[in-house]
């Protein structure tokens, strides 16, 4: 059955954010008729965040742009292990620029799907892709599209991925904390 959510979840939250509530409610009454906990484990699934939305979007129309900022946060790591400082000042740089291609491309694919992004939730969705580049979790959420709320990195700790994705077991692993339980 998770697969199976897996997959509906995919679709639902690859659609423009006015559709999602209609199309959840639609999910779970088809699967109502061949398996009851499989239709209330997607009317269970949230809507996202205006800005998760934006960045789920990027991550269905531009998923080489989130795999750029994985890479980009992978390398910046291994920096950080080596304390190579004149790295790490290039590579925060590089995000710097990335960042703004990124929420640019996230703009213009919320665009695409009938919803402008204001400024705080432009500001929003850069703070998601920033911790996408601290952690490695993080960037799996974000590209795993399924994101449910803005992510933020303060440098130092893990990013709390509690009730942030849809389905937790498409990352890979099984948040304690998570929002379905199956």
């Amino acid at each position: 059955m998770v697969e199976v959510l897996e997959e509906v979840a995919r679709r639902l939250y690859a659609l423009p954010l006015d559709e999602f509530v209609a199309a959840r409610t639609a999910a779970a009454k088809d699967a109502a008729t061949s398996d009851r906990s499989l239709s209330q484990a997607i009317r269970e699934l949230p809507k996202p965040s205006v800005a998760a939305w934006a960045v789920n979007m990027l991550a269905h129309d531009r998923p080489e742009a989130m795999q750029q900022l994985s890479d980009l946060g992978q390398t910046m790591q291994d920096a950080q292990a080596s304390l190579d400082a004149a790295a790490l000042r290039e590579l925060a740089r590089e995000r710097r620029k990335l960042l703004g291609e990124a929420v640019a491309a996230a703009r213009l694919a919320a665009e695409g799907h009938g919803r402008k992004i204001s400024g705080p939730v432009a500001t929003e969705v850069e703070e998601t892709l920033r911790a996408a580049t601290a952690d490695p979790a993080a960037a799996a959420a974000v590209q795993c599209g399924m994101l449910l709320r803005v992510l933020s990195a303060d440098g130092v700790d893990q990013v709390d991925l509690s009730g942030a994705v849809a389905v937790p077991a498409a990352l890979g692993t099984r948040p304690a904390l998570s929002l379905i339980h199956i």
